[in-house]
C-alpha cells in the first residue's frame, strides 16, 4: 500500500480536486503496474474510485503534474498513457455484472484519469493470505464460474484481459465477483490502429509464456493460463513458478519446476487438479482454449482410475516383457529365490517362523486381523476430519472447525481447506506488474 500522508510525493494528497472540482480525492488505495488508485467523492457526494495513469518506473511527479522520468522515457510514457485511455474507452463499452463500470475518463496534470464504480469487497490475494476460511467449496466454485463468465464475455468481443490475477478480482460479502484493472487489456483491433509502440505487461506467476516475447501469439488461451495460476494459488496458497523460469529451466535440459497437481496428494477434486494443470500448459496447443473448455472439465464426469488388473494392460505388459527378454532364462527374481545355505544345511530345512510385534513390543498372532483392525481405526479417524476443499460434488464445509484438524505436513493427505485455514500468512506484496516497450 502507498502512504497517503500529506508529505508523500508519489500520490496526490487528500483534498486534491480534479476535473474543475467534480472529484475530490479522499485517500490513496494502492498502486499497480499502470498507475495509482484513489478513493474519491464526486460532485453528488457519491463514493467513486479514481485511477491515475502513473507507471512509476518511467515517470515522476512535479507538484501535481506527472512527467516522464527522463527524456528516454518520454516515448514509453506516451505509449502507456495511450493504452490507459484506450482501456477506459474499452471498459465504457462493456456491460457485465462481473466487470467494473466506468463513469468517464479525462486528461489533467500531464496524465489521464478514469472514474469508475467503487466496489465493496476484498481481493483474492488478501483472502488467501488473511481469510482462507472464507474460501469454502461453494464460494470457490461460484468465484471460478463468475470469473469465467466475465472472461467469456470479453473474449466473445475480441478483448483479452491479460491480467487475470488475485489482486484484480474483488469478492464482496455476498460472494459476488468483480473483475477490475484492464490496464493490460488487449483488443483484436489494437494491432491495426497504427500505434508506434507496443506495450508488454507481465505479472510473474500469472502471465503465460507468450506475454514474455514480442511476437508471441495471444488469444483466449492466454487468459486461461492466468486462470489456472489463480486456481493454483487458491488450492495451494502459492502462485506457480513463473513461465519464463519454467521455459529457461526446460531449455537447460532440466525438468519443468511446475509440479502438476494431478501428481500431488492434495485432497482436491481430481477434475480441479486436471483443469489447473491443463490451463498451465506452456504450449498453447496443449492448453485449454476458452472458458467453455475450462467449465467442461469442471462439470464433466469424474475420471476413473485405471484398473490395476485391466486385461488390456496386462496383455500389453506381457508383450513388452516377451519382446525385451527373449534371451533371458525364465525364473523367479533373485530377491525371491531360495538361497543356498553356506553352512551345508539342506535348503529344505525350514527356518523357524518370524514373530511380529506391534509398536509396544506385544506379539501379533494374527497379522492379517491386526492390519484389518488398524485400517478400521484409520478410516474412523479420517471420517472425523474436516471435509476437503472442493473434494467432489458432495463436499461440505459447514459445522466444523478446520483449525483442529489441519495436517502439519503441507504436502500430506489431510484436508487442504484445513491446512489453508491453519496457515494465516503474514503480509505479502501483491503480484508485481512489469512493463516493456517494444
Amino acid at each position: 500500500m502507498i502512504d497517503c500522508a500529506e508529505d508523500t510525493l508519489t500520490v496526490l494528497p487528500p483534498g486534491t480536486e480534479l476535473l474543475r472540482g467534480q472529484y475530490r480525492i479522499t485517500r490513496s488505495l494502492g498502486q499497480g503496474g499502470f498507475g495509482l488508485t484513489y478513493l474519491a467523492s464526486d460532485s453528488l457526494n457519491r463514493t467513486v474510485v479514481i485511477k491515475e495513469c502513473y507507471p512509476d518506473q518511467i515517470c515522476r511527479r512535479e507538484g501535481a503534474r506527472v512527467v516522464p522520468a527522463d527524456p528516454e522515457s518520454a516515448a514509453f510514457f506516451a505509449a502507456v498513457l495511450a493504452q490507459f485511455q484506450a482501456e477506459a474507452h474499452r471498459l465504457a463499452d462493456l456491460n457485465h455484472p462481473n466487470i467494473v463500470s466506468v463513469h468517464q475518463t479525462f486528461a489533467e496534470n500531464g496524465t489521464a484519469y478514469t472514474a469508475m464504480d467503487f466496489v465493496e469487497g476484498d481481493d483474492i490475494h488478501e483472502l488467501v493470505d488473511h481469510a482462507p476460511g472464507r474460501l469454502t467449496p461453494k464460494l470457490v466454485d461460484g468465484l471460478f464460474r463468475q470469473v469465467l463468465e466475465a472472461l467469456s464475455y470479453l473474449h466473445d468481443r475480441g478483448v483479452l484481459h491479460r491480467d487475470v490475477a488475485p489482486d484484480n478480482i474483488l469478492l464482496n460479502a455476498k460472494g459476488d465477483v468483480t473483475l477490475i484493472d484492464f490496464g493490460a487489456a488487449y483488443s483484436a483491433g489494437d494491432a491495426s490502429e497504427g500505434e508506434g509502440h507496443r506495450l508488454l505487461a507481465v505479472k510473474d506467476g500469472y502471465s503465460p509464456p507468450e506475454f514474455y516475447t514480442a511476437d508471441g501469439a495471444q488469444g483466449s488461451f492466454s487468459d486461461m493460463y492466468s486462470m489456472g495460476a489463480l486456481c493454483h494459488l487458491i488450492f495451494t496458497g502459492e502462485a506457480p513458478p513463473d513461465a519464463q523460469t519454467r521455459l529457461d529451466t526446460i531449455a537447460q535440459g532440466r525438468m519443468d519446476p511446475y509440479v502438476p497437481l494431478e501428481s500431488t496428494d492434495f485432497d482436491i477434486d481430481i477434475r480441479l487438479k486436471l483443469v489447473t494443470d491443463r490451463a498451465l500448459a506452456l504450449d498453447p496447443q496443449d492448453r485449454l482454449r476458452s472458458a467453455g473448455d475450462f467449465l467442461a472439465i469442471m462439470d464433466g464426469p469424474i475420471p476413473k482410475p485405471l484398473a490395476a488388473f485391466d486385461p488390456a494392460v496386462i496383455e500389453t505388459i506381457g508383450a513388452l516383457v516377451s519382446a525385451t527378454n527373449e534371451t533371458l532364462t525364465p525364473g523367479l527374481p533373485k530377491a525371491l529365490q531360495q538361497p543356498t545355505p553356506a553352512s551345508g544345511v539342506p535348503a529344505s530345512v525350514a527356518e523357524s517362523p518370524k514373530q511380529y510385534v506391534d509398536i509396544f513390543g506385544d506379539p501379533i498372532d494374527d497379522v492379517e486381523a491386526y492390519l484389518k483392525e488398524q485400517d478400521r481405526l484409520c478410516d474412523r479417524r479420517q471420517r472425523k476430519a474436516v471435509p476437503s476443499l472442493l473434494h467432489g460434488p458432495k463436499a461440505q464445509a459447514a459445522g466444523t472447525d478446520p483449525k483442529t484438524t489441519a495436517s502439519p505436513n503441507p504436502r500430506g493427505t489431510g484436508s487442504l481447506f484445513a491446512r489453508l485455514c491453519d496457515r494465516l500468512k503474514g503480509d505479502r506484496p501483491p503480484p508485481n506488474t512489469r512493463l516493456f516497450l517494444i
